[in-house]
């Protein structure tokens, strides 16, 4: 598989993270990819993703035009529905990332543990700076980086151990809120449990691609 025959099924594409959503520099994008064959985990903030059949298919070819026209890019934030469920797609997609911007952080979610990540996904993992692994758990307190405290926060590189030193301290819940259309909130972030799950179901957005 190479950038001109690789595809990707999208929710949601964005631009313009801040420092502390859901990775660690202001000027990241967001691919929130379509579809979970997961185990899917009560009080999902976004059941949008599940369906394997919705979303946008995107070619790699264009995902990366987009991202190498963005200004100022810091970094890519990847999550899910469940990304390894197009795991092959993603390794050709940060291999051309990498070589392109090869200061910019790469910061994957996955509900799949960390151990079987290292077992089914390792190329894709030693693509990423950090990877936040694990199912969320309603029940469980949320920490500055994940939904629940079950999940595992790894820092794969020097880059990442600089970047996200002392994140335990950092505010919890820090979210970004962006109108999409009318009616339609794009919401980004660690809801705190008190929020409506109605405001944190990401809509897809391909405005900007």
């Amino acid at each position: 598989m190479n950038a001109n025959s690789a595809t990707l099924r999208l929710n949601t594409v964005h631009y313009g993270l801040k420092a502390g959503v859901l990775g660690a520099t202001n000027d990241r994008a967001l691919l929130v990819t379509q579809g979970c064959s997961h185990v899917k985990c009560p009080g999902c903030t976004s059941p949008r993703t599940w369906n394997a059949d919705g979303g946008e298919l995107t070619t790699v070819d264009a995902l990366l035009a987009w991202l190498k026209r963005l200004p100022r890019l810091a970094g890519l934030t990847i999550t899910g529905g469940e990304p390894t469920d197009q795991s092959a797609a993603l390794v050709v997609l940060l291999k051309c990332f990498r070589k392109a911007l090869p200061e910019a952080e790469v910061v994957l979610y996955s509900a799949l543990t960390w151990r079987k990540l290292g077992k089914y996904h390792a190329e894709l993992i030693g693509l990423c700076d950090v990877v936040i692994a694990g199912p969320y758990a309603r029940d469980l307190p949320p920490t500055s980086l994940a939904g629940s405290s079950n999940q595992t926060v790894h820092l794969l590189t020097p880059r990442a151990e600089r970047l996200y030193a002392g994140w335990q301290d950092w505010p919890l819940h820090q979210m970004q809120i962006k109108q999409q259309r009318p009616g339609e909130l794009l919401l980004v972030g660690i809801p705190s449990r008190e929020m409506p799950a109605a405001l944190a179901t990401l809509n897809m957005d391909n405005t900007e691609m």
